[in-house]
C-alpha cells in the first residue's frame, strides 16, 4: 500500500454528525448520520465538497464505538451560524468538526466499505514503517474521504482516501 504526504496550510472544516456504531455496522451508523445532516442541508444549503467519516473512537475497544459520517465545508462560520437556529430532528448529533492543518499521509482504499479495516491496518503498519508517528487530537482526527458516489457506483469501484495526521 503506497501513501503520498500531504502539507496543508490551512485548517479545514466539516459538517458532521456523531453517531453510535452497534455490532461493527458502520454502515447503519452512516445512514444515520445522513438522515440527521439532510433535513439541516436541505434547509440551509451549506456549500459542501466531499462526502467524508471520522472514527473519534478505535472501532476495536470494547462496546460500543463513534462515527461521524459528514462533509467537508467551505463556509465553517456560515454553518455554525446556521446550526445555531436549527431546531430539526438531528440536531443534537450535529456539529462542525475542526481539522488542523499539518501533515497527512494519505493511502488509497479501491473496494467495497466493508474491506477499509484491512486498509487501515495496513497504513497504520506503513506509518511505523516509514519512521513516523500518527499525531491525533481531537481536530486532527483519521478521517475517509468517499470519492465517488455509493449509490451508482459498484462496490469494486468505491475509492476512498484514508488520511491519517503524521509527525
Amino acid at each position: 500500500m503506497t501513501a503520498r504526504l500531504v502539507k496543508t496550510e490551512q485548517d479545514g472544516y466539516a459538517l458532521v454528525s456523531r453517531q453510535v456504531v452497534k455490532d461493527f455496522r458502520f454502515d447503519l451508523a452512516f445512514k444515520q448520520g445522513e438522515e440527521c445532516l439532510a433535513p439541516f442541508i436541505k434547509k440551509l444549503n451549506p456549500k459542501l465538497t466531499t462526502a467524508m467519516a471520522f472514527s473519534p473512537s478505535d472501532p476495536k475497544m470494547p462496546g460500543d464505538c463513534y462515527y461521524e459520517p459528514g462533509y467537508l465545508i467551505t463556509n465553517p462560520n456560515a454553518v455554525k451560524d446556521g446550526l445555531a437556529a436549527y431546531s430539526g430532528e438531528g440536531k443534537d448529533t450535529l456539529h462542525v468538526r475542526k481539522i488542523n492543518a499539518g501533515e497527512w499521509l494519505v493511502f488509497k482504499h479501491v473496494g467495497a466499505y466493508n474491506t477499509l479495516n484491512a486498509s487501515w491496518e495496513k497504513a497504520k503498519a506503513e506509518i511505523l514503517k516509514a519512521g513516523k508517528q500518527l499525531n491525533c487530537t481531537m481536530d486532527s482526527l483519521p478521517y475517509e474521504l468517499y470519492l465517488n458516489d455509493m449509490s451508482n457506483t459498484p462496490v469494486d469501484q468505491l475509492v476512498t482516501e484514508i488520511w491519517l495526521p503524521i509527525q
